[in-house]
């Protein structure tokens, strides 16, 4: 197919898929250039994209499926395939059912658009679909035993399956020789006995469950049955994205690390924070890597301390090699930041310069991060989550935070006072604040004129009566937050607000 029609197809799907969910959908693999240096940037304009599809039907590019067309009763919808309809199909179901039949052997791109929370999918055969080069698929079940045909499409380079409760794998899977993205998301996953090797696979993600699994510790992430390590069933030579490798003493003693030359995006599990600095250490030779993300497991976790008792510590001294990782642009920390009164420095003060996209989570920080973070010259988004910060005031100070758009704060349970001073964060435009429930005024805010969206979840009902309008009379600050086109407030907290973890 001409690389025209790749781009044509791939801007037309994307159109297609911004309105509404997406539960299945198979499309050409994500198009790679090396003229290009971003990714394709798409406009969601209605007027443009109901244009695009009414071309792509008039060149027979695309075929449109809906219930009004077809005779369907009940809360079912049958679709049956043939050889002579386009090799791009998308369906609005409209049904929770979906049935699909016939025998297309010709079909390239198969669309499933999500209108309801699940979709029960039954296809046919796969024996019928052997073109296919990407297929996502959803399951609402306890428990899901991959079909072994899907070990029929030879030609798949995409596949992403996600369900509710236990994914079992066949072991079909390994003759998917062409695979280059396999994503996983589920409760836990079971993988067949013995190894097979995936030579092509570029990108691998796993999410098993919540990383942060309550229920059953850190462990959990990857609950993988036989023993069966997921990262040695491809070439770690060849992978760019590898989201999500447990490391331990074997892993660091064999150099494995050194092995993936070719990784960009990276997320790993520590069994011990011992590891983490002879890891980083050696990670510093991955000049490619440009995303890490890095949770640590603790050894005996306490179950009834809730959440944050799974979580392991980082010190200064473990995440120090990261000041040389001089290309890294994205950052993730989950598990504490060891605090030490005694250092004169920061305990962020490892930070790359480079980082444009930090996110900080159950990091437990009661010294205030904003002085250092706020020098970070090309900071632009800033995530706090989950306790990442238990002190009672914040300062922002002028000249400080140029390039920030987007800041998040998410469970600051003890923050109280929040200083803005003039002149700092002069480029934010999306401010979103949740379960912040003893932070009762925010008087900076005024001086943040290129501010376009403010959201306020579960915050005190103290605040939100400061800023809101009703009536016609207009709280005490409204006049601070006046300038802010969007203003979106939900689940107000009344009286003292409380968060189990």
């Amino acid at each position: 197919m001409p690389l025209l029609r790749n781009l044509e197809l791939k801007f037309i799907l994307k159109l297609e898929m911004l309105p509404k969910g997406l539960m299945f959908i198979t499309t050409l693999q994500e198009l790679k250039l090396s003229t290009m240096s971003r990714s394709l940037e798409i406009i969601n304009n209605d007027l443009f994209r109901d244009l695009c599809m009414e071309k792509a039907e008039e060149e027979n590019f695309l075929k449109f499926i809906q219930p009004s067309l077809i005779e369907n009763s009940g809360n079912s919808l049958d679709v049956t395939l043939v050889a002579s309809v386009p090799r791009r199909i998308a369906i609005h179901p409209g049904k929770k059912d979906v049935h699909l039949k016939g025998d297309h052997p010709q079909l390239r791109s198969l669309l499933l658009i999500q209108e309801e929370v699940f979709i029960n999918f039954h296809i046919s055969n796969f024996k019928n679909f052997k073109l296919l080069r990407v297929l996502k698929l959803t399951r609402n079940v306890r428990k899901w035993h991959v079909l072994g045909e899907i070990g029929n499409l030879h030609h798949l380079r995409y596949l992403r399956l996600k369900c509710t409760g236990e994914m079992i794998l066949p072991c079909a899977i390994g003759k998917l020789k062409n695979l280059h993205t396999l994503h996983l998301q589920c409760h836990s996953v079971g993988v067949p006995d013995g190894e097979f090797k995936l030579e092509r696979l570029r990108q691998f993600v796993i999410k098993v469950g919540s990383v942060l699994n309550i229920k059953s510790g850190l462990g959990s992430v990857l609950n993988i049955k036989s023993g069966f390590l997921l990262w040695r069933s491809f070439s770690l030579k060849n992978i760019e994205t590898l989201k999500y490798m447990l490391v331990d003493k074997k892993l660091v003693e064999n150099n494995e690390v050194l092995k993936m030359t070719q990784i960009q995006c990276l997320g790993i599990i520590f069994t011990s924070s011992n590891d983490v600095k002879s890891t980083l250490l050696l990670m510093i030779k991955l000049d490619r890597l440009r995303s890490l993300s890095m949770f640590v497991e603790k050894s005996s976790p306490f179950p009834y301390l809730g959440l944050l008792s799974y979580l392991g510590s980082f010190s200064y001294l473990d995440l120090e090699p990261l000041f040389q990782f001089a290309h890294l642009s994205k950052l993730k920390l989950v598990g504490h930041l060891k605090e030490d009164p005694h250092q004169s420095h920061h305990v962020l003060k490892f930070l790359p310069q480079s980082i444009v996209k930090l996110t900080l989570e159950c990091s437990t920080m009661t010294q205030d991060p904003m002085e250092v973070l706020g020098n970070l010259p090309c900071l632009t988004i800033l995530i706090l989550s989950s306790f990442a910060y238990m002190g009672r005031k914040m300062i922002c100070s002028a000249n400080s935070f140029h390039q920030l758009h987007s800041f998040y704060i998410n469970k600051a349970t003890n923050l109280e006072e929040w200083e803005i001073q003039e002149g700092a964060m002069p480029r934010l435009r999306i401010l979103s604040l949740s379960f912040n429930f003893k932070l009762e005024m925010l008087p900076g805010l005024r001086y943040i004129t290129t501010l376009k969206k403010l959201m306020l979840r579960r915050m005190p009902s103290s605040l939100i009566k400061r800023i809101e309008v009703i009536g016609e009379k207009e709280g005490e600050d409204f006049y601070k937050v006046r300038h802010i086109p969007s203003i979106q407030i939900s689940e107000i907290i009344y009286g003292r607000g409380y968060f189990y973890i």
